[in-house]
C-alpha cells in the first residue's frame, strides 16, 4: 500500500506544511506483483456533469497509461453527493496482460503518481493509495 499523509498549520490565511508521512509495501518486501488494486477518491466543488467528465478522462488517462506498458485496467469509478461537494470514489486495478510476468511496486508508483498531477491539474483534491491486490 502507498499512501501520503500531510499535516498543515493554518493562521490567519497561511498555510505551512509541518509534518509528511509515506508508506508503502515496499518497505515490508513487497515488490512485483501481478496486480495492484487502487482504491481513491477525488472531491470538486464543480457541477456534477464537470466532476463526471473530469472522471471519464482520468480513467482514460489511466488506461491509456497502462496500455502504453502493456498492461491493463479493470474496474471503474462512481460518482456520489457530499455535504457541499461531489466525489468520485475510484476502485481499478493494475494488472498483467501476459501471463507470468508482474508489475513492480514503482510501476504502480507511477501510476499513482500519474494520476495525482491529472487530478491536482483538473482543480481538485485525491486521497487514497493503491496496495497488492487480494482478490
Amino acid at each position: 500500500m502507498f499512501w501520503v499523509s500531510r499535516i498543515f498549520f493554518e493562521s490567519k490565511g497561511t498555510r505551512e506544511l509541518v509534518a509528511e508521512s509515506v508508506w508503502s509495501l515496499e518497505d515490508y518486501g513487497v515488490q512485483s506483483l501481478p496486480e495492484w488494486s487502487f482504491t481513491f477518491t477525488i472531491f470538486s466543488s464543480r457541477e456534477p456533469d464537470c466532476l463526471k467528465q473530469i472522471s471519464e478522462k482520468i480513467m482514460d488517462e489511466a488506461i491509456g497509461w497502462a496500455e502504453q506498458r502493456q498492461l491493463g485496467i479493470g474496474g471503474g469509478y462512481k460518482i456520489s453527493d457530499g455535504t457541499g461537494s461531489q466525489k468520485s470514489v475510484f476502485n481499478f486495478g493494475l494488472t498483467i496482460t501476459v501471463d507470468g510476468h508482474s508489475i513492480s511496486h514503482q510501476t504502480a508508483a507511477d501510476l499513482f503518481a500519474f494520476l495525482q498531477s491529472a487530478v491536482i491539474d483538473r482543480g481538485c483534491a485525491m486521497h487514497g493509495g493503491f496496495a497488492e491486490f487480494n482478490g
